[in-house]
């Protein structure tokens, strides 16, 4: 079943909805409908929860589950692959595989001001380098894409027990909200593509980086910029917008 680690704590479900801000007008859209379980706690508190599951047989075995809540709707298929047009949402719920995990808050991050908040579970260890800054070992392309999209806060540390089967790694319950310091969507496939780029050369400084063929072919000219002599995992998330827009 795609090397899932199922959530089955009745614990961590109440904690996760008693974190997210649930209204009754409210639109759910939860990745991993996984036994369903979070499903059924968020289904009564909610105006509509849209469930999707790539899975065939867990698609399967959910439909027959939540078939007595008439505002679940399944899809099966990949979510990520979803356009923010197909599916609108007020807060998004989520305790995909790992595997996915980098995937999930690129996507995630090209939607940021579309929906109020989200809430994943998370590996621990990546759940730290979205929170890393600078100074941080950890500090990474998807910490400037994820600090540039939201505020973050980790909820609670989840125990290996919580899932089955039981996971080698410590997990973590990460919500996720718009950073209002930048107008949201910031972010595009081609911005992410670019921050990626450019920490494919972290440990040079950035005149160095430019001057490497696939960022001359750009014909970008920083003479002028003040990131110039700078490190490239020496620059804040918040000076990546502007670095961002100097080299678009």
């Amino acid at each position: 079943m795609l090397g899932q680690h199922f959530l089955i704590s009745e614990d961590v479900c109440k904690l996760i909805v008693e974190s997210a801000s649930l209204r009754k007008n409210d639109l759910v859209f939860e990745i991993g409908t996984g036994t369903g379980q979070l499903t059924k706690k968020i289904a009564p508190l909610v105006l509509k929860v849209v469930s999707c599951e790539k899975d065939h047989y867990l698609y399967m075995q959910a439909r027959d589950k939540l078939s007595g809540f008439e505002n679940v709707s399944l899809i099966e298929g990949d979510a990520l692959a979803l356009s923010r047009e197909e599916i609108p949402f007020d807060i998004c719920v989520t305790s995909l595989p790992y595997s996915r995990s980098r995937d999930f808050v690129e996507w995630l991050a090209c939607r940021s001001g579309t929906f109020r908040e989200a809430l994943a579970v998370l590996q621990l260890d990546f759940a730290r380098k979205l929170l890393a800054h600078p100074s941080d070992h950890n500090y990474r392309s998807v910490s400037v894409i994820a600090q540039i999209a939201f505020q973050m806060r980790e909820i609670s540390l989840v125990d290996r027990t919580s899932f089955e089967p039981p996971p080698r790694v410590q997990s973590a319950i990460v919500k996720f909200e718009v950073n209002a310091s930048f107008r949201q969507p910031y972010l595009n496939r081609e911005r992410i593509r670019e921050l990626r780029r450019l920490f494919s050369f972290k440990g040079r400084l950035l005149k160095n980086a430019i001057k490497s063929d696939d960022l001359k072919t750009k014909k970008v000219d920083l003479s002028q910029s003040q990131f110039r002599s700078m490190r490239i995992e020496d620059i804040l998330p918040q000076q990546f917008g502007t670095l961002l827009e100097e080299i678009s």
